[in-house]
């Protein structure tokens, strides 16, 4: 059976105010003070600018999630759902960013053994603690606060010596052009409420990565509002009524937090010998029924009456 999801944005909340940094307190990221240490010295580096890091957009989105299709006759077997409704509200933010391919910084150039001009590895941190491999995963830390939505860059972060080190990806997880790294040393003043003040750092070799070099990775939590609705219709079957014409439904009813026990659970017996049933704002015709499947068509359902 298809199952047919449809999420819509309600716009776009963006919390700049330091003490509301959802992004940075949320389970699993770090604090957006980001020091690991007082005992560590800062160590010097060079920088070029200085770019707001501000929160992770927090989206509010409506989901509505239907494993059916009005007006078309379907069939399921015995223990499956006629009809799976999940409606429900959630959050969804950027909060992770996964390495498509390995890269290391460099600094300067070395001459080979061959008198070849070749890059020279950075020696000293926190640069020579900037590479990832593919498959490693960083915090999204945030965005850049002086762009539009349209346009926004986000700020992947990695703890190093003395501090904490960012790349500027796009939306698309792309290496920005032009100043891509950041720099905020353990020493550094706190956030303001514009956000939190980091430098660009001044590298001796521009880097530059062909292709995508992380997948944004999303997460969404679900949040109370007035449209819940979680609920399965399962077949169990034909009826034992003297007329030979019923047949049985279980209704299975689960949080609006997506728990996969049902809160709540009935079963029904419904006369179909005139073809029709209604289950809450729910109008089925039957087709036709046997001990192991039914045929039906869903003619209107709850969305069709706006009555969520």
């Amino acid at each position: 059976m298809k199952t047919f999801r449809a999420v819509g944005t309600r716009g776009a909340t963006v919390v700049v105010a330091a003490v509301v940094l959802w992004s940075w307190v949320a389970p699993g990221c770090s604090s957006m003070s980001t020091r690991r240490s007082d005992s560590v010295a800062a160590p010097s580096v060079a920088t070029d600018g200085s770019v707001m890091l501000a929160a992770v957009p927090v989206e509010p989105r409506d989901v509505d999630e239907r494993g059916y299709e009005l007006g078309r006759r379907s069939t399921v077997e015995i223990g499956k759902p006629l009809i799976h409704r999940r409606l429900y509200a959630e959050e969804e933010v950027v909060a992770r960013a996964q390495f498509q391919q390995s890269f290391m910084v460099q600094c300067g150039e070395q001459r080979s053994m061959f008198g070849k001009s070749e890059a020279r590895e950075c020696g000293d941190p926190p640069l020579s603690e900037l590479y990832a491999r593919q498959g490693q995963t960083w915090t999204v830390a945030g965005v850049r606060a002086d762009l539009e939505p349209d346009a926004r860059v986000y700020m992947v972060s990695k703890h190093v010596t003395g501090g904490t080190l960012y790349l500027l990806v796009d939306a698309a997880g792309n290496l920005v052009d032009g100043r891509n790294v950041a720099w905020l040393p353990i020493d550094a003043p706190g956030p303001t409420t514009k956000g939190l003040e980091l430098k660009f750092v001044k590298l001796d070799r521009p880097l530059e990565v062909s292709g995508p070099l992380v997948h944004l990775q999303r997460r969404h939590r679900v949040t109370r509002g007035p449209s819940h609705l979680n609920f399965d219709l399962l077949y169990s079957g034909r009826g034992r009524s003297r007329s030979g014409g019923s047949i049985r439904l279980l209704y299975k009813e689960y949080s609006p937090y997506l728990g996969s026990r049902p809160l709540h659970s009935e079963e029904f017996t419904y006369d179909v010998n005139h073809g029709t049933i209604t289950f809450k704002n729910y109008r089925i015709r039957v087709h036709g029924a046997t001990d192991t499947k039914i045929t039906y068509t869903v003619e209107s359902d709850a969305a069709d009456r706006k009555e969520r």
